[in-house]
């Protein structure tokens, strides 16, 4: 007995339950990723970051007032990432513009929220405030910085990089990771001195392709890096200072290839207990497990 053939009207149906249910699958899609960046703007809203004295930068991909997420589709350009520190003016925020090659909204970056990505290893995207003093940011021996990245790979990539332009060699610098032997270097000094920089080696398998937390924390001569809320290198005698008030851009994204979700500033070093504090809602905010 020969099967009959499917007539158009018969195929017109299966084509159109399979389109509802493509639709359906998508609709799902969106409504999850709403769901997930709704519970991330109220943890947010409920952070320590907002109580803890001290915060210089805020800058929150999940934000609607960092990103202009109502606007923003999956691939878009970034133009402008707004500083979200509370009780600042908006001549005190550290709100970044494009360099002129704009990087892209990945709506699900890491671990399905909103992050920027960078992929430009040339130097020319990234995102900045120009003329701006270190004490905008930092003390001149404090400061406490967390990150939340996935970095893929870069030449010589600044994760964050403040550098003045009439400043000599001082720099505050992150490189995480250092391309040519995959280290983790935190700079707060002159460029390269030994006074005002820890470094590790061989992160490469912790830190790259992987959704980290990073703090980077120096207090009078004591610094540390921390991943995932373990420390990874210490110092008890680095007492690097940045005295210099020259202006200088602050750029984030130099050279990498990679993801940024949030970073958080404070101009001081905070103590155990706030670091904590903070690695703790980063974590439950982005789904990042903390390893201590």
């Amino acid at each position: 007995m020969k099967k009959k053939a499917f007539s158009l009207v018969e195929l017109s149906i299966v084509i159109l339950v399979i389109g509802l249910l493509v639709a359906g699958v998508t609709q799902g899609s969106k409504l999850l990723r709403k769901f997930n960046l709704v519970a991330a703007q109220n943890k947010s809203k409920k952070s320590p970051v907002n109580i803890i004295k001290g915060l210089t930068v805020w800058l929150d991909a999940t934000s609607a007032s960092s990103l202009d997420l109502a606007n923003l589709s999956d691939g878009d350009s970034i133009s402008n990432w707004n500083d979200v520190t509370p009780i600042k003016t908006s001549n005190q925020k550290i709100n970044l513009v494009d360099a002129g090659n704009k990087p892209v909204l990945d709506v699900s970056g890491i671990n399905g929220l909103p992050s920027i990505y960078f992929n430009d290893s040339s130097g020319s995207q990234h995102l900045q405030r120009l003329n701006t003093k270190g004490n905008e940011i930092f003390s001149q021996d404090e400061i406490t910085m967390f990150l939340v990245q996935k970095y893929i790979g870069g030449s010589a990539a600044f994760n964050v990089l403040w550098h003045p332009e009439a400043g000599g060699n001082t720099r505050f610098s992150i490189h995480a990771l250092w391309w040519r032997d995959r280290s983790v270097y935190f700079d707060f000094s002159n460029i390269c001195c030994s006074n005002g920089r820890i470094s590790t080696s061989a992160y490469n398998s912790q830190i790259a392709e992987k959704e980290v937390i990073l703090t980077f924390h120096k207090k009078g001569n004591n610094a540390y890096v921390n991943l995932n809320g373990s420390t990874i290198v210490q110092s008890i005698n680095k007492p690097g200072k940045i005295t210099s008030q020259a202006a200088g851009p602050f750029r984030v994204g130099v050279n990498m290839i990679g993801y940024i979700g949030e970073l958080i500033i404070f101009k001081k070093g905070l103590s155990a207990g706030e670091v904590s504090k903070i690695e703790k809602y980063l974590s439950d905010k982005w789904g990042i497990a903390l390893s201590n």
